[in-house]
């Protein structure tokens, strides 16, 4: 038995001193490669993107006291995964190396006035991060960088130049509004051919307290419909499609706040006890097939266009519900 344990400490010691030798290895290979990770200090509240000289065209980014991020004059609400991209980028830069010491005017690096572009990460007022931004490698993976007002050309990791070669529409976020199927407690549609109503219905529970509550939809009132019976089964698998709103692009006309009699379709839900609203204004024919859906909701102050697949949701009848 001391023989076997012995054999298991020996080898546990033996692969202990590989994984050792291992990370001496990496550590040695990195230093000799020049490759390093840059960290900010503190965590950024303000991020400015300016794409060459053009300082009136800039990007401004900046989280609220309730930890959301916004964009621009307006404070359109800023998509999370592009923030969430850009402050990864920003906090923690990758370098393999140095590429040059800037002698010219760095256009072989994409780092010339007219094409360079220049991120400055702020926070509390002070500049904690100056990263300019080349052009991307031929391979596409890494790109040209200065840091913090130094003239040595950076090769860094990740496609960075396509990171920041963005503009506000595509930085801005696409939700209406994202609820849960489960919180939504009441569904109104009204469109042209009539309108109805459909609530949920707590049954009474079983004898096991373990078992939640079965629940099913109700008809509430209707209009414009012959009499149906609704599926509960299929209001359900509705819901799925319609608790969660996004846009396909935003319209810079204002929410009138305006009832219209010539509204395509209005949608309400009730979820979590508040009111939720999207109206689709009207659809315009493109061509034979596509056609927009100018929309506006409770939840913004902008108008916007939706997919055909959600205006479809939207208009939804009876009888696309009935069992």
């Amino acid at each position: 038995m001391n023989k076997t344990f012995s054999k298991r400490r020996i080898v546990l010691i033996a692969a202990l001193a590989v994984l050792v030798l291992i990370y001496i290895f990496q550590v040695w290979s990195s230093s000799r490669t020049g490759i390093k990770i840059v960290k900010t200090e503190t965590e950024p509240s303000e991020i400015i993107i300016t794409k060459g000289m053009d300082s009136e065209g800039e990007i401004h980014l900046v989280k609220g006291s309730d930890g959301e991020w916004t964009l621009g004059s307006k404070k359109y609400p800023a998509d999370e995964n592009s923030i969430y991209s850009i402050l990864s980028a920003v906090k923690e830069i990758k370098v393999l190396g140095t590429a040059s010491s800037l002698s010219g005017d760095g256009s072989r690096y994409g780092l010339d006035d007219s094409s360079k572009i220049t991120v400055t990460a702020m926070d509390s007022g002070k500049a904690i991060r100056t990263l300019v931004v080349g052009k991307n490698t031929s391979t596409g993976n890494q790109s040209y960088i200065q840091l913090d007002g130094k003239n040595a050309v950076l090769l860094a990791d990740k496609a960075l130049h396509s990171l920041f070669d963005t503009n506000e529409n595509a930085l801005r976020s696409k939700k209406v509004y994202a609820l849960s199927p489960s919180e939504i407690s009441s569904v109104s549609v009204s469109g042209k051919d009539g309108s109805f109503t459909v609530k949920k219905e707590t049954l009474p529970s079983s004898d096991d307290e373990n078992s939640p509550a079965p629940t099913v939809w109700r008809l509430e009132k209707y209009e414009g419909f012959g009499e149906e019976k609704i599926s509960s089964e299929k209001v359900s698998a509705w819901l799925n499609t319609i608790s969660a709103v996004s846009v396909s692009a935003w319209s810079e006309q204002p929410y009138s706040g305006k009832k219209d009699d010539s509204l395509v379709a209005e949608l309400s839900l009730i979820a979590g006890g508040k009111d939720y609203s999207l109206v689709i204004v009207s659809e315009e024919k493109i061509s034979e097939n596509e056609t927009k859906y100018l929309c506006e909701s409770n939840q913004t102050p902008y108008r916007f266009y939706i997919s055909a697949y959600t205006a479809g949701n939207i208009k939804k009848t009876l009888k696309d519900l009935a069992d």
